[in-house]
């Protein structure tokens, strides 16, 4: 599972990277597959990984709300994202992915308006993709 998961991570992370865009059909495919894999073992689960699994749904379905009430500042396919990864990875990976991914990206953040001030031009308005941020953590994630 984690490895089609890996799959998933190197094509949103890349396509974000890119266009800053991610197609639909993207994340309705690996939902799907994510989704028939856990219906497939939902006999052998226990209540806690069952849990698991909903905890990680919620952390996207977060993001897709915060996406909402913030005007879009934060990315859709970003909460899409984590959504879909809850299927696949505990949640305790799933935060992991999330958190490691923002501080990673908050020394980018950081790095880029130091860079703005010292060229004298504003950086306000850019915008980064976020999930080329959580690939690096992706990689450590898949050797646990």
């Amino acid at each position: 599972m984690k490895n089609i998961w890996f799959v998933f991570l190197c094509l949103t992370a890349g396509l974000d990277l890119k266009n800053k865009q991610i197609p639909v059909w993207i994340f309705y495919l690996f939902e799907a597959v994510g989704a028939v894999a856990v219906l497939a073992q939902i006999g052998s689960m226990k209540r806690s990984e069952l849990l698991g699994h909903a905890i990680g749904i919620s952390m996207g379905l977060a993001l897709l709300w915060l996406n909402r009430i913030s005007n879009h500042e934060i990315g859709e396919g970003d909460g899409w994202f984590f959504l879909v990864s809850g299927l696949y990875l505990t949640w305790q990976e799933n935060l992991s992915l999330l958190c490691y991914g923002l501080l990673l990206s908050s020394i980018y953040s950081l790095a880029l308006v130091l860079w703005g001030r010292w060229k004298g031009c504003s950086v306000r308005k850019w915008t980064i993709p976020f999930l080329p941020f959580v690939w690096p953590v992706g990689i450590w994630v898949m050797s646990l």
